[in-house]
């Protein structure tokens, strides 16, 4: 599900985008809900003069980085390049660099090469270097979640496809680790926590469609110890951590909240705030704090008060997937239409972002579907999957394309 499409069906079945997020009245929220709408119908039936017209006003309330080359897009095909031009020049200062010079789309630009110019950033070498540590030989494995145990140089990774979880030890040797007995379950979300491996999964079929549940497994028997599930309304568990108390807190991309497990129960986290598809999730222990990666960006909750605050930024945040807490940054693994990446995110004492670091970088996907989604830190090297091709699973096990498929890597980034 694409970004675009997440932030619509929130709209749509959620009654509106989150306030905390946009920091708006609810008509506010109302007249962006039926401005994003609006905007998308035009942009895919080509009607680009209507496009324009709602992208200008809608980019006023939503600053995302997509809406913006798609709406440039719409004032190149209408042969308004300085509209154009001051569109994508809204993303200069976002530290993104998107390549617009090779972008077919924007080809009109090229009549105004200082212009152009000034859009497109050099090239910078990577930050920290990166290199291939393994490769998933199952083509139709689609993996998501992926958890590492430094220790042991084992790693754990889920599958939407499969519905099962299998283990890489350090000798690169792969097995399975955990089938279920309901082969419904899909798997994205995986910690490592002493002898066991939390798991989300969801189900879109079956008795279970609708549900979704965290496993607790045991490491050295591959036996469930416990399952949580949570089965009133619809839900989409997507990544979690443990805090020093022991509780779990999960993201819901589908409701747009986030859940704590206590005691058996689920309960909901700031429960008067609904993200736009909550993704990753990542724990500070020292500060008892969460950061909550999302459609918008980044929000950051206290968990003593569970006030919740947007951090703060010029860079974009926008559509982090995976998201990983580190000696006081995070490591966020970012996918925007044109670009997807790793970035180190470096937050001062006031909570604002004070830079954002490049560590990994596909500008060119190639074949569709070929995205990052999450990582794992083990020490100082982070573990992320590169090429999931989330985007062609389907519902039952299929695999959209499948022709089109590569084999998934799992890639390490040192961060020292």
């Amino acid at each position: 599900m694409n970004a675009f499409t997440v932030f619509l069906t929130r709209c749509t079945f959620a009654g509106g985008v989150a306030a905390v997020i946009l920091l708006t009245s609810l008509p506010t929220q109302l007249r962006a809900q039926g401005l994003f709408q609006q905007f998308m119908a035009a942009y895919h039936s080509k009607n680009y003069a209507e496009c324009a017209a709602a992208g200008r006003q809608l980019t006023t309330r939503i600053n995302h980085p997509d809406l913006l080359i798609q709406l440039a897009e719409c004032q190149c095909a209408l042969n308004n390049n300085s509209e154009a031009i001051n569109t994508l020049n809204k993303l200069t200062g976002m530290g993104i660099g998107i390549p617009f010079d090779t972008m077919k789309v924007f080809a009109n630009l090229a009549k105004d090469t200082q212009a152009l110019k000034n859009l497109v950033r050099p090239p910078v070498p990577p930050a920290f270097s990166c290199s291939t540590h393994y490769q998933i030989a199952d083509t139709l494995f689609i993996p998501e979640g992926i958890a590492f145990v430094a220790g042991e140089k084992m790693f754990y990774v889920g599958s939407l496809t499969r519905n099962k979880i299998i283990s890489v030890d350090k000798k690169g040797h792969a097995a399975d680790f955990f089938v279920p007995k309901n082969s419904n379950w899909q798997f994205t979300g995986l910690k490592a926590s002493g002898d066991d491996l939390w798991a989300c999964a969801f189900s879109e079929h079956g008795t279970n469609k609708g549900h979704s549940s965290i496993f607790q497994i045991n490491r050295k028997s591959g036996s469930v110890k416990k399952q949580f599930v949570i089965e009133q309304g619809e839900h989409l568990f997507n990544d979690l951590v443990k805090t020093i108390q022991g509780d779990l807190i999960v993201t819901d991309s589908k409701t747009g909240y986030l859940y704590r497990l206590r005691d058996q129960k689920f309960t909901p986290i700031a429960d008067s705030v609904s993200f736009i598809y909550p993704n990753g999730i990542a724990y500070d222990p020292g500060k008892q704090r969460l950061f909550v990666a999302h459609w918008m960006g980044i929000s950051m909750i206290d968990l003593t008060t569970e006030k919740v605050e947007n951090l703060d930024s010029d860079f974009s945040l926008h559509s982090i997937d995976g998201l990983s807490w580190y000696n006081g940054s995070l490591i966020g693994v970012q996918n925007l239409s044109h670009i997807s990446r790793v970035v180190k995110i470096n937050i001062d004492p006031q909570r604002k972002v004070s830079e954002v670091v490049e560590l990994y970088r596909e500008t060119a996907r190639g074949k569709p579907g070929g995205i990052p989604t999450t990582g794992a830190l083990a020490r100082d090297k982070f573990y992320f999957i590169s090429n999931s091709f989330v985007r062609n699973a389907e519902g039952e096990g299929s695999v959209r394309n499948n022709e089109q498929v590569t084999p998934a890597q799992i890639k390490q980034i040192s961060l020292r």
